[in-house]
């Protein structure tokens, strides 16, 4: 039997454009779905933005909130496991690839299980008393109404990416450990940012600050690096490697691109002296002894310093993995 579990964290806007052509010219006015429904007593239709198999889609669902309507992802189910899978790609794809890290919920779920599909008839009230695996409380409600505001474009660019990665088990657990890491340091920025401010204020910050913000945020720097590394052993197919089996992890995958001997660019471990080239084998080696001297040795005193810089560089390589991968 089919379940719906509507993700948080993410509103779909009803709005959209109108294409006008005058004179040959095309002019897009955007106007409100909303104001355009209720002139005409309707009520906006859900739909099916991915039909993945027979028994799982993700649709688009929309409810009365206090102001207008709004749209959430609901992904209908024969299997939780599958509804997760489903949500966490959606979590990752934000973050890895526009940088909305997925706010901490506490003792809320994001994923909340339905006893159907909610319609545009709806309101944020009639949702909570179709959520049947918790008691909902006004935590809950506001985070049905709330979120990161997706656009049309980003909309269409997560569909791409779901038909790809979906079916990859192994990339599709890379993609959430490195979502956890994600979490812990969001070391997303455009290139703008980095090129005109970022390596700037990085380049000049003296090394006493950089030991003394290690002490500040040592565990959760150094979890955030473990989960990002345990990414690089998901998209590896392995639970854990030593240095000498390196060169054969590259030669069990077939991706364009993705080899031992691959030059890779730095981009932020410049910052703590490391060469900006680098073989994509020898920066392994570099990341497998930070992984060991974190997890497995305990870093005690003097510890090896986990700074801002390995842990942006880590993500950075796994999202270039991730992405040639999918686009094999």
């Amino acid at each position: 039997m089919n379940e719906y579990y509507l993700l948080t964290g993410y509103i779909i806007p009803f709005l959209h454009y109108i294409e006008t052509r005058t004179e040959g010219k095309t002019n897009e006015n955007k106007i409100n779905k909303n104001k355009i429904y209720k002139n005409n007593n309707q009520t906006p239709e859900n739909y099916t933005f991915l039909d993945l198999t027979q028994s799982t889609k993700i649709y688009i669902a929309y409810h009365k909130s206090q102001h207008s309507f709004l749209g959430n992802f609901v992904i209908e189910s024969n299997s939780m496991a599958e509804a997760y899978c489903l949500a966490d790609i959606i979590r990752g794809f934000y973050s890895v690839f526009y940088g909305w890290t997925p706010l901490e919920t506490g003792s809320n779920f994001y994923l909340k299980k339905l006893n159907d599909i909610p319609n545009a008839k709806w309101t944020t009230e009639d949702i909570s008393n179709a959520t049947i695996d918790v008691d909902v409380g006004i935590e809950d409600l506001i985070l049905v109404d709330s979120g990161v505001q997706l656009t049309e474009g980003s909309l269409e660019d997560l569909k791409n990416f779901i038909s790809k990665i979906y079916p990859n088990d192994d990339l599709c657990e890379s993609l959430n450990h490195l979502l956890e890491s994600r979490v812990l340091l969001n070391c997303f920025m455009t290139n703008s940012y980095y090129e005109y401010h970022y390596k700037y204020d990085r380049s000049e910050m003296p090394e006493w600050l950089k030991e003394k913000m290690f002490y500040e945020n040592r565990y959760r720097y150094q979890t955030a690096f473990v989960a990002a590394f345990k990414g690089i052993e998901s998209f590896f197919r392995v639970n854990d490697f030593k240095e000498h089996e390196i060169e054969k992890l590259f030669n069990n995958i077939n991706y364009n691109d993705i080899s031992f001997d691959t030059v890779y660019k730095r981009r932020f471990e410049i910052f703590s002296g490391e060469p900006e080239k680098v073989r994509y084998g020898e920066l392994l080696a570099h990341f497998l002894k930070l992984r060991n001297v974190v997890a497995a040795h305990h870093n005690k005193k003097p510890p090896v310093i986990i700074t801002e810089d390995s842990i942006c560089e880590i993500q950075k390589f796994l999202v270039e993995l991730i992405t040639k991968a999918l686009d094999s």
